[in-house]
């Protein structure tokens, strides 16, 4: 319990400050969860600080929603989603995904800040081994940034690391013209999204 009240009560001054304009129902419950704290309710805390939380990722989600790119030419898509994990919330962990579709054709774009994938597929793309160990993979790169493809039957994964603390995946099922996905992964501005995600 007190691990948890020490992560909730460290992003009370960043949550405060990086949202002073916010609406006074995060005030509010922020100067709410702060009193609890101060008068031993840690219980009324983590509701109060929990329910402030939820609207500050509201407000984020409307920031960020703008970050993917629109559907090609012929295809649709859903609105983007946004989400943030509370116990990964002190380590600004973050993923934006938006789904792109056309009759069975279908194309997932994700986007994570600080993905505990990162490690991984940076490993594999620096050891040849490794690489030579996943037969359905190979190399693959956005502009200056590396990556990696893998293709199962219908099923087609690009993921590109940029910079230090961003992946960008797209999982492509049943799409005919590879070359759409690659397209779309292109018309990403990831200069945006790094100055966006990981300021």
């Amino acid at each position: 319990m007190k691990r948890w009240q020490g992560r909730w009560i460290a992003l009370l001054p960043a949550l405060i400050t990086a949202h002073a304009a916010a609406a006074d129902e995060v005030e509010t419950r922020l100067q709410r969860g702060l009193d609890a704290y101060r008068a031993g309710q840690y219980t009324r805390t983590l509701q109060e600080l929990g329910t402030a939380l939820q609207a500050v990722q509201a407000r984020v989600a409307d920031e960020y929603r703008g970050l993917l790119p629109p559907p090609p030419s012929g295809w649709d898509a859903d609105d983007t989603e946004v989400r943030a994990l509370v116990p990964a919330a002190a380590s600004g962990a973050l993923q934006l995904s938006r789904r792109y579709f056309r009759e069975e054709e279908e194309i997932a774009l994700e986007v994570s800040v600080d993905s505990p994938l990162l490690a991984g597929l940076g490993l594999m793309l620096s050891d040849p081994k490794l690489l030579a160990g996943e037969p359905a993979a190979r190399p693959y790169r956005l502009g200056d940034h590396k990556g990696l493809m893998k293709s199962l039957g219908d099923e087609t994964e690009l993921s590109v690391i940029v910079g230090p603390r961003l992946l960008l995946r797209a999982s492509a099922t049943n799409v005919k013209d590879e070359t759409v996905t690659e397209r779309l992964l292109d018309s990403v501005d990831l200069a945006q999204l790094s100055r966006t995600l990981v300021p």
